[in-house]
C-alpha cells in the first residue's frame, strides 16, 4: 500500500514538475523576423530622442540626456531568443553641459529571453489592453567601456547583466510590422571620476529610459521593410 502510495507521489510530482516546465516554455518569447540568414540579414533600427541616463548619490545627481539614440543590429536567423542592439548617442548634455557619448564597435546592448507580461491598458493606443513582452538586458562585449564626457567629467559603463527590465509591444501588421520598445533599467553600474558633480567612485545607482519603435529591413540600406515582432 505505501509502495502504491509512494509510487501515485513520485508521478504527481513529475507531472507538476513536467507542467512547469511546459508552462515556463509557453511564456517564454522569440525575436522574430520575416527573412533572415547568414546570406541575407535582417537589419534592425529604432531612433529615441528622449533618452535620459541618470546616476543618483550625493550631494549632486549626474543626469545624461540626449536628443537622439539609435539603436541598430542584424539577425541572421528568423527567431532568436536574445538580440543585441548597438547604439549611437548624439546632442547629449551632461548636467546641461555639452557632452560626448563614445561606444566601442563591438558593444552593444543584448535584450534577454522576453517574457509574458500580460494584458497591459496601452494609452497610445485609445487605451486597448495588449499583451507587452518584458525582457532583462545587458551591457555587452564591450573590450573597453562605453565612455560619457563631459568637460573634465568622465562616466564609464562597463559589461554587466540582469538590468530590468524592457517591456515590448508588437505594432502593425504584414512587412509594416514592428516592436515598439519601454526601456526602464536600473542597478546600472557606472564609474565616476573626479571632475564630475557630486563625488568620485563606483555606484549602482545608475538608470536609464527611453522609448522606441524597432523597426526590421531586408537591406543595410534600410529602403525596404520587413515585418519583425516578438513572440
Amino acid at each position: 500500500m505505501f509502495s502504491k502510495l509512494k509510487t501515485i507521489s513520485l508521478t504527481l510530482v513529475a507531472i507538476f514538475a513536467l507542467a512547469a516546465i511546459a508552462a515556463s516554455a509557453a511564456s517564454a518569447a522569440e525575436y522574430h523576423a520575416e527573412e533572415a540568414s547568414e546570406a541575407k540579414p535582417a537589419f534592425l533600427f529604432g531612433e529615441s530622442s528622449d533618452t535620459v541616463l541618470t546616476i543618483k548619490h550625493s550631494p549632486t545627481n549626474v543626469t545624461v540626456a540626449c536628443a537622439s539614440t539609435k539603436l541598430a543590429g542584424s539577425s541572421t536567423v528568423k527567431a532568436a531568443v536574445t538580440m543585441k542592439l548597438h547604439p549611437t548617442y548624439s546632442s547629449c548634455k551632461l548636467n546641461g553641459v555639452a557632452a560626448t557619448i563614445t561606444v566601442p564597435s563591438t558593444c552593444g546592448y543584448e535584450l534577454g529571453v522576453a517574457k509574458d507580461e500580460g494584458l497591459i491598458e496601452f494609452p497610445a493606443n485609445s487605451g486597448k489592453f495588449q499583451t507587452f513582452w518584458k525582457a532583462s538586458a545587458a551591457v555587452a562585449s564591450c573590450g573597453s567601456p562605453i565612455k560619457i564626457a563631459a568637460g573634465s567629467c568622465t562616466v564609464e559603463v562597463k559589461n554587466q547583466s540582469g538590468l530590468q527590465s524592457v517591456s515590448t509591444l508588437d505594432q502593425g501588421s504584414g512587412t509594416s510590422r514592428d516592436i515598439f520598445m519601454i526601456i526602464q533599467l536600473s542597478g546600472i553600474k557606472v564609474s565616476q571620476k573626479a571632475g564630475c558633480p557630486g563625488e568620485a567612485g563606483e555606484f549602482t545607482t545608475g538608470e536609464y529610459s527611453e522609448t522606441m519603435t524597432l523597426k526590421g529591413f531586408t537591406n543595410e540600406l534600410m529602403t525596404t521593410q520587413q515585418g519583425i515582432w516578438v513572440e
